[in-house]
């Protein structure tokens, strides 16, 4: 004999179960894009924090970090001095580079927190910031936005810059989208001109290759838009730091 007491769901409880599992799976997705969104903040505060303490730091030293002359003389045996010549590029006394006794500057001046120590390899947490996406930190060039746009770029114009890009192989650290996101709010919205302008790095097609742009010819530079189709990192930001 059947037992009525066992009954199915009613289309009322199945309802109900699915609408709960709806809200369930749509708080996990917009908890995932409020984090996504909270990294990109990051960045961008990353940036005006690093532009605000060079300043400072010129201010300070009347010279940029990590080419600062007299750091050893401020700072005795705890960093070495640059060149002095207003390009952070230079080896500094045959162990390291201007760049990697960048964020050290910083540090001991006391315009950044934290502390660095420049080794004579670049690593995360050690001789860069770690920041909010993984394996990804900060660099200082000095080199031409324009050349890093189109390898073949007839005009370049170097000035002393801050690269967003990560540590592996493949340095690319966003994808077009969030280089996008982040390009609305600190500039114009387009990877070839302005404060912040892309490159990428592809060892294949050449060695700097803005993959996440439409175009990557110098002629097409300031007009050019971000490839919103591409999904996976292939952009690295570059900033002035000046």
């Amino acid at each position: 004999m059947r037992n009525l007491s066992q009954k199915g769901f009613t289309l009322i409880e199945l309802s109900i179960v699915l609408l709960i599992i709806s809200l369930i799976t749509g708080g996990i997705i917009a908890g995932r894009s409020l984090v996504h969104s909270a990294r990109l903040t990051s960045v961008i505060d990353d940036v005006n924090k690093y532009q605000t303490a060079v300043r400072a730091f010129e201010l300070e030293y009347n010279a940029l970090p990590g080419d600062f002359d007299k750091a050893t003389k401020f700072w005795p045996g705890q960093t070495y001095s640059g060149d002095g010549n207003g390009q952070i590029n230079g080896t500094v006394s045959g162990v390291t580079t201007e760049q990697r006794v960048f964020f050290e500057h910083l540090s001991l001046a006391g315009v950044v927190e934290g502390s660095f120590s420049s080794t004579a390899t670049m690593e995360i947490g050690i001789s860069h910031p770690k920041t909010a996406f993984e394996g990804a930190t900060f660099q200082t060039a000095f080199i031409s936005r324009e050349l890093m746009f189109s390898f073949a770029a007839p005009n370049t114009n170097p000035e002393n810059t801050l690269f967003y890009m990560k540590t592996t192989t493949n340095a690319n650290s966003l994808s077009p989208v969030d280089a996008y996101t982040i390009d609305l709010k600190l500039d114009d919205g387009m990877p070839g001109t302005g404060k912040m302008t892309i490159t990428s790095l592809n060892l294949i097609m050449s060695p700097f290759f803005p993959l996440c742009a439409k175009s990557h010819t110098e002629a097409n530079r300031t007009t050019t838009k971000y490839d919103l189709s591409i999904t996976e990192p292939s952009c690295i930001p570059i900033f002035p730091i000046q």
